[in-house]
C-alpha cells in the first residue's frame, strides 16, 4: 500500500479533491491584485488548510494574511 505524506493512502486524495477545488474559489488567483485596508497587494499563493493567503505588498514585502480579511474586503464577483 502506497502512502502519501500525511500517512494516509493516496486514494484518499481523490475524495478530498472536490473540497479543495470548491474551497479555492474563496481565494484570489495567483498574481491577482487586491486591496486590504487601502493597501495594494498581490497574491503569491494560498494555503487552504491554514486559511492563509501569501501576499506581496507594493514594497515587495512578503507576508501572510487571513482569508477572512480578504473575503471581508473583497466580496465575491458573480
Amino acid at each position: 500500500k502506497m502512502k502519501w505524506r500525511c500517512g494516509k493512502l493516496k486514494c484518499c486524495l481523490n475524495y478530498e479533491k472536490k473540497i479543495y477545488v470548491d474551497e479555492s474559489w474563496n481565494y484570489p488567483r495567483k498574481w491577482d491584485e487586491f486591496k486590504i485596508n487601502w493597501k495594494s497587494m498581490r497574491c503569491c499563493g494560498f494555503n487552504i488548510m491554514n486559511w492563509e493567503i501569501i501576499v506581496k505588498n507594493s514594497d515587495d514585502e512578503i507576508s501572510k494574511i487571513d482569508q477572512k480579511d480578504y473575503a471581508k474586503n473583497n466580496p465575491k464577483k458573480i
